[in-house]
């Protein structure tokens, strides 16, 4: 901001004739004042618009002297060693300034004062501000708008003045009075313009000696002229209940603060906890979302669970019930096994009996039960050996008639479909051997059942039943159908009685003697539908061990090698009697 000078608001009115007395020359000078305000530190610089109460009416009573000095052309005394600061430091707190009206922000507040006169030494100096018209206001925060034009109320620290501003020499004594009552106070010197204001103080004190019981009877008059003070009991009591008044307005101002201040946190905490409450919300739908996504989940584990309890329960019932079942079955089984060793322990006990008793007369017969079944092929379908021993069912690729061995004991003759029928021989698995250290006589037998194939004819059927001696290859035979017996020296027997029919039964037996009697030869005997056909025959050869076997053409056979005799018994009773006469 550009000014032609600066001033200072001063601390007692010889420093006011000192600012006065540097400027009076010039018309519309504009100065700039820096107000040094109070706040809470005595240091601090105060806005404008933070001066307290009576600031104003200090400021424009410093103003107006500066003008009525002018015009009465005052001449101050220079006796008094007294220095003009460039500026300020602050003002004395009025008594009843409430610390709040205080601000504390160090700012410097800048406002214009336009001096100006019409007259060299005379005329009256006004304050106006520099960017708009009227004068500058020096105080801010202002408790009471009231104040009037023609008075101007203000404090010190010990007592309330009131200035007429109507009487302009009362303004010099209103300035002298904040003066002594410290209403300006520690003020900063300008070192710069110290030999300025030292001259200017020596022309001063030359002036000062003549005139100075002038000044002070003039000052005096003024004093007594213009100033009175309030010693009237209402007007304090008023002043004391406005005093009351605004501590009551500043206490409320207070609760209002602070409950504005309660409002705000509560406020601030209502915000809050929305914000948790919206948070809370937010999470709860999360975990609803959540909750929703895993019920399906643990429906579907629920009825997976059940599933797999529904099915272990219906596999260990199962299992059980297997269990159960096998173990009746076990006990069953065990139950026949018993019954079955029982019935033989009783068969074995009845032949040891049989046994013995023959044994006893020296004619008797032991029968051994020997396993056996049909499981050697002697003969050739045709040159290609369509059915063997290792291939025992199928046809023939030429046609011709052949066997299949169908199980153990069954074998099924196949007639010729375009070729010959031709003889098979079939032989036993085992042998029949002679018993060592027997006591008793021996007896081997086994039976077959007969069923012609085809037309029955003497010659076209045929079925022989017969014992090979192992030792020489030499065989005795029964020839069913034309009644013949055959022996080992190739000597026929006639069968004088004999028939032949389909479904009969022919049985052939060998009989070893007792171990003692190794005079005697073993002998052969067959049977027809369990009765003796003729006598029995003796082997000459005295073999150790025959081998049953039989030749079969257009006969089907089924065979009863006494495996089981009591499902299947033999026709003929082979228990039941003695030694068989002999040729």
């Amino acid at each position: 901001m550009d000014v032609d000078e600066e001033i200072d608001v001063v601390t007692n009115t010889d420093d006011v004739n000192g600012v006065v007395a540097s400027g009076d020359e010039e018309d519309d000078k504009e100065y700039e004042v820096r107000w040094r305000g109070y706040g809470p530190s005595d240091d601090s610089w105060e806005p404008q618009e933070n001066l307290v109460d009576g600031a104003q009416d200090v400021l424009d009573a410093f103003l107006d002297e500066l003008a009525q000095l002018k015009k009465k052309e005052i001449k101050r005394l220079g006796s008094e060693n007294i220095k003009t600061p460039k500026r300020v430091k602050s003002a004395t707190p009025l008594s009843d300034v409430n610390a709040e009206e205080m601000s504390s922000e160090s700012e410097d507040d800048e406002f214009k004062v336009e001096s100006s006169s019409k007259k060299k030494g005379g005329g009256k100096a006004t304050s106006k501000s520099k960017g708009g018209k009227g004068r500058a206001s020096a105080s801010a925060k202002k408790k009471s708008e009231t104040t009037s034009t023609s008075s101007r109320r203000f404090s010190s620290s010990d007592f309330r003045l009131v200035v007429n501003t109507s009487s302009q020499s009362s303004l010099q004594t209103a300035v002298e009075s904040r003066v002594k009552n410290n209403v300006f106070h520690s003020w900063l010197d300008s070192d710069e313009d110290d030999e300025e204001r030292l001259s200017v103080e020596g022309k001063n004190d030359i002036k000062t000696d003549n005139d100075d019981k002038e000044i002070d009877l003039e000052t005096l008059r003024i004093n007594l002229e213009d100033f009175h003070f309030f010693n009237d009991k209402d007007d304090l009591e008023e002043i004391e209940n406005e005093k009351k008044e605004k501590d009551k307005l500043h206490n409320q101002s207070n609760d209002v603060i602070k409950l504005q201040n309660n409002f705000n946190d509560l406020q601030t905490t209502s915000t809050q906890e929305e914000k948790k409450t919206y948070s809370l919300e937010d999470d709860l739908k999360e975990m609803d979302k959540k909750i929703q996504k895993i019920n399906p989940e643990q429906k579907n584990e629920i009825e997976e669970i059940k599933q797999n309890f529904q099915q272990l329960l219906e596999e260990k019932f199962k299992q059980l019930k297997t269990e159960t079942d096998t173990s009746l079955k076990e006990k069953d089984e065990k139950i026949n096994c018993l019954e079955e060793k029982i019935k033989k322990a009783n068969y074995l006990l009845g032949q040891k009996i049989i046994s013995l008793a023959r044994c006893n007369n020296l004619d008797c017969l032991n029968f051994v039960q020997i396993k056996n079944k049909w499981s050697e092929i002697g003969s050739k379908c045709c040159e290609n050996k369509c059915i063997n021993t290792d291939n025992p069912t199928g046809n023939c690729i030429k046609g011709n008639g052949f066997i299949n061995l169908i199980n153990d004991e069954n074998i099924k003759y196949l007639v010729a479909n375009g070729g010959s029928d031709n003889p098979v021989i079939i032989f036993t698995e085992n042998k029949f051997e002679r018993p060592e250290n027997s006591f008793c006589f021996s007896l081997f037998y086994f039976e077959i059942k007969c069923k012609i194939e085809g037309e029955f004819n003497g010659e076209r059927n045929l079925f022989d039943i017969c014992l090979k001696n192992c030792k020489t290859n030499k065989s005795f035979k029964l020839f069913a159908n034309i009644g013949w017996i055959k022996d080992e020296n190739d000597e026929y027997f006639d069968l004088t009685t004999f028939s032949w029919n389909d479904g009969d039964i022919f049985g052939c037996g060998l009989v070893y003697p007792p171990t003692n009697k190794i005079n005697e030869s073993p002998y052969i005997f067959f049977t027809q539908n369990g009765k003796q056909m003729g006598k029995a025959y003796i082997l000459d050869y005295n073999s150790e061990s025959y081998k049953p076997f039989v030749w079969l053409k257009c006969c089907s056979v089924e065979a009863n090698f006494g495996n089981n005799l009591e499902s299947k018994p033999f026709t003929y009773d082979v228990f039941c009697n003695s030694v068989i006469k002999k040729l």
